[in-house]
């Protein structure tokens, strides 16, 4: 299976609102070397994937993940299922959002910040 890449030469968002659920190989940010921005917005669809990487991108290309309600569903066992992204950040808005590790081990390494005013709280989490 291939993969969706975030890689335009300006500015680019990509809105998740679908209810079904779509599936990719990888979710990559920065597919190219001349790749300025992205955004993938979670907002209330499934994406199901490998794991989410940044490739090559302009030394200062910024990259977004926001989840609003909408959920990231790994494929399979991944321990770098969303590694800590240089120059990207990953928010979780007053929708939530849901990691869905599909049963297997996934590693998380990104911060899950909150967007200024909002505060992150997490449920069933085992250590």
């Amino acid at each position: 299976m291939g993969g969706l890449s975030l890689c335009a030469g300006a500015w680019q968002t990509w809105p998740m609102t679908e209810p079904c659920p779509l599936a990719f190989g990888t979710m990559q940010f920065g597919g190219n070397a001349s790749s300025l921005a992205g955004t993938l917005n979670l907002l209330g669809g499934s994406l199901s994937t490998f794991g989410v990487t940044k490739g090559a991108s302009t030394a200062t290309a910024v990259y977004q993940l926001n989840f609003n309600g909408g959920t990231l569903k790994a494929v399979q066992t991944n321990p770098n299922f969303l590694a800590a992204l240089a120059n990207t950040e990953a928010y979780v808005h007053a929708g939530g959002g849901t990691v869905d590790n599909n049963g297997g081990n996934i590693g998380i390494a990104e911060p899950l910040l909150a967007p200024a005013g909002n505060g992150v709280s997490a449920t069933g989490l085992v250590t």
